[in-house]
């Protein structure tokens, strides 16, 4: 809103606004760099959020694949099947 503010004193009715308002000037464009900023943070944030909740409800094991070797109950050569 300062910036829109400062702009129409330029345009509309040709103020030197660096003369006029130097400190505002400055201070304007600080705050639209800042909220640049702080918008870029909130979308990262809510990117690191979401992978974490997708990893989290994905489990621990990605494959749901079981491989069962035998056991030393079972015959392990053909002597002691028969």
């Amino acid at each position: 809103m300062l910036g829109i503010w400062l702009l129409i004193d330029r345009v509309v009715y040709g103020i030197h606004v660096m003369g006029e308002h130097g400190p505002l000037l400055i201070f304007a464009a600080v705050l639209i760099v800042s909220g640049g900023q702080l918008l870029a943070l909130g979308l990262l944030a809510e990117m690191q959020v979401r992978y974490h909740y997708e990893d989290r409800a994905r489990g621990m094991v990605a494959d749901a694949t079981i491989i069962r070797t035998e056991t030393r109950s079972q015959p392990q050569s053909s002597r002691e099947r028969s």
